[in-house]
This record gives C-alpha cells, sequence and structure tokens, in this order.
C-alpha cells in the first residue's frame, strides 16, 4: 500500500466551475498542498444542458493544476448522483492508501486546514474510537474551548477518516429500527436537537437520499467520535445565491483569512457539558428551520 507523509485529498466536482476554481485558490494556499496526492472525481453529466457546464468544469481544473504532477482526474462518462460518487471515490483511494481528506466543490479551506487534518489522523490513527476528523465546526457563542473536542456525530463538510473506520460501511445496507428504543432514538437526534431518525427512516424506505446519514449510522453502531476544531477552518460558498438577501449563513459561519492553528486534545474522551451546549445549540438554530436548510445545502440530504 503506497504511503504519503501527507493523506491523499478526494475532491468532488460536477458543473459548477466558479466553485470548484475557488476550493482550488484556497488549496493552493496551505502548506502542504504540493506534497499531497489530489484525486479529482468528476462526475457526469445529467442532461446535454449541463454538459457544456460540465466540460467547461473540468477544463477549469486542469488549468488550475497544470503542471502538478501529483493529481489524477477521475471523470465519469455517466452522472451516478452525488452518493455513489463519493463512496466509489472514497472506495478507490482506499484501494491506494489507509486515509483520506474528503472535499466537495462549493467550499473554501484554511490556510491552516491540511496541517490540522494530517496532524489529527496521525494522532488518532490507531484510537478506536476515533472514526473521523472534521474540518468544520458549528461554534455556539457561549462555548469557551481552546482546542479541539470529541463528540458522537459525524460530518459532511470537509472532513477525513481512515481505511480501518471506513471498512464495513455500506450505501445499501440496512438495518431493524423495531429495536430502538425512545432512548436510543433520543441519543441518535442528539438529545432530539433534530430528527435524524426521521431521515434515516426516509433513506430506508427510499423516499429520501441521504449518504451523509448511512455514513452516521456507521459510526453511531460503533460508539464512534468525531473530532472537530474549536474555531472552523471550512466556509461553504454553496450558499452565495440563496443567501444573497439573507444572512442565514452568516449565523453559522466565522470567516478569516488568517491561518488557524487547532490545538489537539492529548486524551480521547467525550465531554458531556460540551457536547449539551453543542446540541442545545442546534437544536435553538433548528427552531427557525435554519439547521435543515444548512443539511440541505451542505448535501446532507443527497
Amino acid at each position: 500500500m503506497s504511503k504519503l507523509i501527507n493523506a491523499p485529498i478526494a475532491i468532488f466536482s460536477y458543473n459548477r466551475e466558479d466553485k470548484i476554481s475557488n476550493l482550488i485558490s484556497s488549496l493552493l494556499e496551505c502548506d502542504g498542498f504540493y506534497n499531497s496526492k489530489i484525486f479529482f472525481f468528476c462526475d457526469g453529466s445529467k442532461n446535454e444542458e449541463d454538459l457544456e457546464k460540465v466540460e467547461k468544469t473540468r477544463k477549469t481544473i486542469r488549468e488550475r493544476l497544470n503542471g502538478n504532477n501529483n493529481v489524477c482526474y477521475i471523470e465519469q462518462k455517466e452522472n451516478i448522483g452525488l452518493a455513489k460518487s463519493i463512496y466509489n471515490g472514497i472506495n478507490y483511494v482506499f484501494d491506494l492508501f489507509d486515509r483520506v481528506i474528503v472535499l466537495e466543490d462549493d467550499l473554501q479551506v484554511n490556510k491552516g486546514f491540511l496541517n490540522y487534518m494530517n496532524l489529527a489522523l496521525s494522532k488518532y490513527q490507531n484510537e478506536n474510537k476515533v472514526f473521523q476528523i472534521s474540518g468544520h465546526f458549528f461554534e455556539p457563542p457561549d462555548l469557551n474551548i481552546n482546542k479541539a473536542i470529541f463528540l458522537p456525530f459525524i460530518s459532511t463538510w470537509g472532513w477525513a477518516t481512515w481505511k480501518s473506520k471506513w471498512k464495513g460501511f455500506n450505501l445499501e445496507k440496512k438495518i431493524s429500527l423495531t429495536t430502538w428504543n425512545n432512548e436510543t432514538i433520543r441519543e441518535f437526534n442528539l438529545n432530539n436537537s433534530y430528527n435524524y431518525y426521521y431521515i434515516l427512516k426516509g433513506v430506508f424506505k427510499n423516499k429520501i437520499q441521504s449518504w451523509g446519514v448511512l455514513w452516521y449510522l456507521h459510526v453511531f453502531q460503533n460508539q464512534g467520535l468525531v473530532l472537530y476544531p474549536n474555531s472552523s477552518l471550512i466556509v461553504n460558498r454553496g450558499f452565495d445565491k440563496e443567501a444573497t438577501n439573507t444572512t442565514k449563513s452568516n449565523s453559522f459561519q466565522k470567516e478569516t483569512k488568517d491561518l488557524v492553528e487547532i490545538n489537539l486534545p492529548s486524551e480521547v474522551k467525550f465531554n458531556s457539558d460540551t457536547f449539551e451546549t453543542v446540541s442545545k445549540y442546534i437544536k435553538s438554530i433548528n427552531k427557525d428551520n435554519l439547521i435543515t436548510w444548512v443539511l440541505k445545502k451542505i448535501n446532507f440530504y443527497r
């Protein structure tokens, strides 16, 4: 199996030329980018109308990274959708490497993103309870912490994992929910801060498409933890069009061009008080359906 100092980066794109160009620009400013293997997974066009956009997006990617010999391009002839694209893409990388950093085209990363990801992937690689590293964090205004924290739910917004933790995850896997009691459902719903259980049932009934909730289920069943930075290293630019006349995205996105350095905890420990603060914050922004809007924008439903 191939090994690099830095984890490979899997980037998923479709037809948003401006968004992918913005992501590339932010990555180029990250320390370690040129020492990382990059995999671009480009989905195929859904129809003739999208074909030109898809081709322009692919052309832009190649032009922006011209001369970088560490880049691999995997371009689909037909549209397979986001869920299969991510699932197949990560499996592709895991045939070659034992870890991966995952990004979608509408994200922008902080200069310290790759450093944080690679340090965390190395530090916690042998910790059985740690299933994922997240680059994003919903920062409750009343939470005062000076280092990264472990929480029991996943992120789909700039994240990383290991092959050993991905093993056993399958998009087609279904389980019986009849054995889940109220306490299990409450726990899965993050102290009833958001109804992930409803989404999961919808997926099992083929009424909702969400790879994210299935990945969360995998981590949940294994009693896994996710490392979150105390200061978010991700900004989602996918809000631009819908957020032109609204402040929704600004209420949970903090942006800085300065280098953000994250201190990693020496001990893998779940803090129930911190989790209570975070879950209450999620519940508070869910009151006006903001969290539903956010989850849709970050592709949790796709």
